[in-house]
């Protein structure tokens, strides 16, 4: 459709949205970008380092819940 007429339709308030083709649309992008991927250099991320991983120590606390002096359990 022309850009002048749809925006002539539009401004008149006497366009329509016909929603069957705006769905088969988008399924048929949606077909195409699955179907045919981007493909190159860019298309592609690695996200895998090439060494080995390390990570930083975990520092623990513990924490008595019982009062000085109490027994853990019983002998």
């Amino acid at each position: 459709m022309d850009p002048a007429v749809l925006k002539e339709l539009i401004e008149k308030g006497e366009y329509r949205v016909d929603s069957t083709a705006v769905a088969d649309a988008l399924l048929r992008r949606l077909h195409n970008a699955c179907s045919y991927p981007a493909s190159g250099p860019s298309a592609s991320v690695n996200t895998t380092p090439g060494g080995p991983l390390s990570t930083d120590p975990i520092q623990v606390m513990l924490l008595s819940l019982l009062p000085p002096g109490s027994q853990t359990h019983n002998s």
